[in-house]
């Protein structure tokens, strides 16, 4: 017996480390931004995160909820009005 709480609409696009078994996983958040994570053993995470370094942005420790309320509290907009997400 579930009940939808909340739900949250988002593109992925994966990617694979050609030398490591590592995926590089970029999401788009709707009015958001990108966000991405590494997956696969933390020697391997770290490795790919030194050579992504350049590109990346500080870390976010929120979750995609809280980052999307917050958006919605800064930007004074209500979460109802944005497509792909409710509440």
């Amino acid at each position: 017996n579930l009940e939808c709480t909340w739900f949250f609409e988002k593109k992925r696009a994966q990617y694979k480390w050609k030398d490591r078994d590592v995926l590089v996983v970029v999401d788009e958040i709707p009015v958001v931004g990108h966000f991405m994570e590494i997956e696969g053993k933390l020697s391997d995470i770290r490795a790919v995160a030194e050579v992504l370094r350049p590109a990346l942005g500080r870390k976010e420790p929120r979750n995609y909820k809280e980052l999307f309320l917050a958006y919605c509290e800064d930007s004074n907009t209500q979460s109802l009005i944005i497509r792909g997400a409710q509440f």
